[in-house]
């Protein structure tokens, strides 16, 4: 899976890394065959929802809020990373990622960036597709990326 941008040379490549994050993250795949294939056990009740850790190789816990995802976190070797899901839309029959926080930490637990995300869709003969991606990030400086999609192919 390698979506391809018809972009200026510098631009492309990156362009093209947001698309595959947003595209892989949301495409069909069976719970049996994503999260559901590990062993899950509930680990606390709080004001962040109900949390789940899974027995994956990233020590994830995911919390749960009136009956949504709220916050999902992993462990990756250099250091964690969560993300907070703020605002849902309704797309056709699905409910999509609108707005959320991707907030990065170090192995030692110090914050290293944080990561705003708001996202569009569209339908496209019957899929419901990213049209427009707005990343604005706050590390070393402050940075900000606006990724619209015109003139849309989709290749079978």
């Amino acid at each position: 899976f390698r979506p391809e941008v018809d972009l200026p040379e510098g631009v492309g490549p990156l362009a093209e890394k947001e698309l595959a994050s947003l595209l892989g993250h949301r495409r069909p795949v069976p719970f049996e065959a994503g999260e559901g294939r590990y062993p899950m056990r509930l680990v606390e009740e709080g004001p962040m929802g109900t949390a789940i850790a899974l027995e994956d190789p990233f020590r994830s816990r995911i919390w749960v809020r009136q009956g949504r995802l709220h916050v999902i976190e992993r462990h990756l070797a250099e250091g964690s990373f969560r993300i907070h899901l703020e605002a849902w839309k309704q797309v056709g029959e699905k409910l999509l990622p609108h707005r959320f926080l991707l907030v990065h930490r170090d192995a030692r637990g110090r914050l290293l960036k944080v990561e705003r995300f708001r996202d569009e869709y569209a339908a496209f003969g019957g899929l419901w597709l990213p049209v427009e991606r707005e990343v604005v990030v706050e590390g070393e400086g402050l940075e900000a990326l606006v990724l619209r999609l015109e003139n849309v192919e989709v290749a079978a």
